[in-house]
């Protein structure tokens, strides 16, 4: 991940989430980390200050139809 966009991603997400583990995921474009609790690790949504998912920029038209032709 580009330092920019990791400091970006620090300054807007809430406390107590592992930014560390955070990675974009193609099928949502928005930021999901793993919670490693007591008994399982689970992924969650990366959330900012007031509780929204953190994402990517929206895709293009053109990036959707590829992603779905499979290109």
């Amino acid at each position: 991940m580009e330092q920019q966009i990791k400091d970006q991603i620090v300054a807007r997400s809430a406390p107590n989430q592992d930014i560390a583990s955070a990675r974009l995921r193609p099928d949502d474009n928005c930021f999901w980390y793993s919670y490693v609790g007591p008994v399982e690790t689970t992924e969650l949504p990366l959330l900012t200050k007031d509780g929204r998912h953190l994402c990517g920029p929206e895709r293009t038209v053109a990036e959707t139809a590829a992603d779905t032709a499979g290109g």
